[in-house]
């Protein structure tokens, strides 16, 4: 069933080339910046697919103990995780609360959130939302969310530090400086057994490319290529001298 072919799982969500877009336009506009993390966002969202799950054991002995048939299943009403439309309904959801509450979706990165009337912009990155605006507006929209969506205490941002998408931010004056989390890089270093290792200059000659003579990768090493690659491609986002080897 993994396998079958579906077109209502796909979820707009932010990408290595838009995640800096608020950060940006909050540093140029001198506005705040704000963020917000849902919480259980698949419980919020109103079920897309008929969905039964047999009740838990003591539910039913429950119901055998007040001689009521247990012969029964549960029809869920939201979404649950691990159900391969979640992420796209709870998009859907996110998107028609706000487009409810005054904003516009962006029709070509449909992740953006834009409010004409006070200028507020929210790009949507699943159950974490990252916005911009002046701060007053930026405090209301904030509220406005609380009433909405079930999500964790956040704050509007002028100055200081705070983390969205597992990259520290630190606004100082009319400049946001950006952090890759170094625990991504501590991951490559136990994993390729470089914790000795004496660091050497990147990027690296192109006289030091190993070419394609090298021998194939066995399962385990091909395993750990595929990791490594994946934490490069996510630290590369940050880190410039390391996007060629990537």
């Amino acid at each position: 069933k993994w396998q079958e072919v579906r077109d209502d799982c796909f979820a707009a969500s932010s990408t290595t080339q838009t995640a800096r877009t608020i950060d940006v336009i909050a540093v140029k506009e001198g506005w705040a910046t704000f963020g917000a993390d849902c919480l259980k966002a698949y419980y919020q969202a109103d079920q897309t697919e008929s969905v039964c799950v047999v009740p838990p054991p003591e539910y039913l002995e429950m119901r055998a103990q007040q001689g009521l048939s247990v012969d029964i299943l549960w029809k869920l009403h939201r979404m649950i995780p691990g159900q391969r439309a979640a992420g796209a309904g709870w998009v859907q959801k996110v998107s028609r609360d706000l487009v409810n509450d005054g904003f516009e979706r962006c029709p070509a990165l449909p992740q953006f959130f834009f409010r004409r009337a006070d200028r507020a912009l929210i790009e949507v990155h699943m159950d974490d939302f990252h916005g911009c605006a002046e701060t007053k507006v930026a405090e209301k929209v904030v509220a406005r969310l609380r009433e909405i969506f079930d999500i964790k205490a956040t704050e509007v941002f002028c100055e200081g530090r705070y983390s969205h998408l597992r990259r520290d931010r630190l606004r100082v004056g009319n400049t946001t400086y950006l952090r890759g989390n170094p625990c991504h890089v501590d991951s490559l270093v136990e994993l390729c057994g470089l914790q000795k290792s004496k660091s050497a200059a990147t990027p690296s000659l192109p006289e030091n490319d190993p070419g394609d003579d090298d021998p194939l990768l066995d399962d385990d090493e091909a395993a750990k290529y595929r990791r490594g690659t994946g934490i490069m491609l996510y630290v590369a986002a940050d880190r410039w001298d390391v996007k060629r080897d990537t």
